[in-house]
């Protein structure tokens, strides 16, 4: 299956549009799909990556695929043959996160997975509903990020 398979996700539609070189004009190629809560700091990491790259560099760059997985954001991309590998390691109580990249990365490579980072981070602490800060709980065996008052609309505990 292709990402051409399922409905697209509005928010990221509008991602496309704001920013098509970034996205090659067309939803990335692996089914996406972004809380409500992290639009802002999904649309200033793009606004970020688009400034960094000249016209060279953004015709090799592309988004491919967003996501929310164990509470964390998840922006999978390429930049021409660099590209990063991703594992998250689940276990009694933890995900590690493994996140590799080609072995002798060029620095815009380096400079573009520090700030995808970055907002990874950033949704660390914002609620996925919302947009407040908020930090991980458990919702029935789903982790998830939320504010205090999301939490307490959705009736779950404190903590993950």
């Amino acid at each position: 299956m292709t990402a051409s398979d399922f409905p697209t996700d509005p928010k990221i539609d509008a991602l496309v549009a704001r920013f098509p070189r970034l996205f090659k004009g067309r939803h990335p190629r692996v089914w996406s799909d972004l809380p409500q809560g992290w639009i802002e700091l999904t649309d200033r990491l793009f606004a970020d990556l688009d400034a960094m790259l000249d016209d060279d560099a953004a015709r090799r760059f592309e988004v491919i695929q967003i996501k929310e997985k164990y509470a964390a954001l998840r922006v999978y991309w390429q930049l021409g043959k660099e590209q990063t590998l991703v594992m998250d390691l689940h276990g009694p109580g933890s995900v590690q996160r493994v996140d590799t990249g080609p072995a002798a990365p060029t620095a815009l490579f380096d400079r573009i997975k520090d700030r995808v980072k970055q907002a990874g981070e950033q949704a660390d602490s914002t609620c996925q509903r919302c947009g407040n800060g908020g930090g991980a709980a458990n919702a029935s065996g789903w982790i998830v990020t939320l504010c205090a008052s999301c939490r307490s609309q959705a009736d779950l505990p404190d903590g993950p």
